[in-house]
């Protein structure tokens, strides 16, 4: 426990000195780093009598992580303004998500255009297609 402990405390240290500008660190682009290899584009469907073609489409921006880096997720909430962290039970981690069609064009999309993900894991490209979005952030 006590390794654990100390682990949390060195990872609040450093990411306090970072968000401090202690350090010259390029936030931006460790948070894009960050979620090339933690985060999730995802774009659900189901159905919905109030859309025309009987299905709602609703993207989302998330980053899941255990508790002992949970500040990495507050520096996702700090640097975008916007979405929330909560419990996900079925696996005992935190997620950090952006449900807001209105957030992830204007702010979670621009960012990861201006620095982008560098795996070909992430589908970005397609995520902004499904999420009917095109090149000036406006949905179509």
């Amino acid at each position: 426990m006590a390794v654990v402990t100390s682990k949390v405390k060195f990872i609040t240290v450093i990411i306090r000195q970072a968000l401090s500008k202690e350090w010259k660190v390029d936030v931006k682009s460790y948070l894009s780093g960050y979620a090339d290899g933690e985060g999730c584009f995802c774009v659900s469907l189901s159905k919905s009598k109030r859309h025309k073609l009987g299905r709602e489409i609703r993207p989302s921006f998330s980053v899941s992580q255990n508790r002992d880096r949970m500040q990495i997720l507050k520096m996702f909430r700090e640097h975008f303004g916007c979405g929330h962290i909560r419990q996900d039970r079925s696996d005992n981690t935190f997620k950090y998500e952006v449900r807001s069609l209105k957030d992830l064009v204007s702010i979670v999309i621009p960012h990861f255009r201006n620095y982008p993900l560098l795996s070909e894991t992430q589908r970005f490209p397609d995520f902004c297609g499904s999420s009917r979005i095109d090149d000036e952030g406006e949905t179509l």
